[in-house]
This record gives structure tokens, sequence and C-alpha cells, in this order.
């Protein structure tokens, strides 16, 4: 993935991983997929995977997004139903 010269805020961050549908049968997602499903560009996730702000899962030569892990650390941080508690 290439890196950008863009700094992400805590906040944006926050509010994109707020608008990933919770989807149980697939934990893992192609970055261009997930950039998709948030709305922001390929190259934003692209650099918060370089800056490991989101986890991810390296598949043979293939690079995942870990929606599961995602999901799970958003319930310990208070995230519930998209909305912060």
């Amino acid at each position: 993935m290439n890196q950008q010269n863009q700094q992400v805020k805590p906040e944006e961050l926050r509010e994109a991983l707020n608008r990933v549908p919770v989807i149980v049968n697939v934990p893992l997602v192609h970055p261009a997929k997930f950039a998709e499903l948030i709305g922001v560009s390929e190259g934003v996730v692209g650099g918060w995977v370089d800056r490991a702000y989101i986890p991810t899962v390296k598949i043979g030569r293939y690079l995942f997004v870990n929606l599961a892990q995602i999901q799970e650390s958003s319930k310990t941080a208070g995230f519930v139903g998209g909305s912060i508690q």
C-alpha cells in the first residue's frame, strides 16, 4: 500500500470505523473493499494500514483488514452499535 502524506485525526478514524457494517460471516476484507464500505479512499486506508491504525492479517501474499478484531476492539473501547457511549 502506498503511504500518503495525510495526517489522520483519531476522531476521523473512529467515525470511519463506525460506518463499517457488522459482517458476521466475513471476518476479513480486502483493504479496497474496506475503503469502499466506510467511504474513504484506498490511499487513506493504505496509510492506516502502513501506520498500523487498523488490524490486518496477511494470508500468503494477500493482506486483509481484520473486521473481527475491529469489532471486538470497539466493544472493549465502549463503542456499541456504531455509537460512542
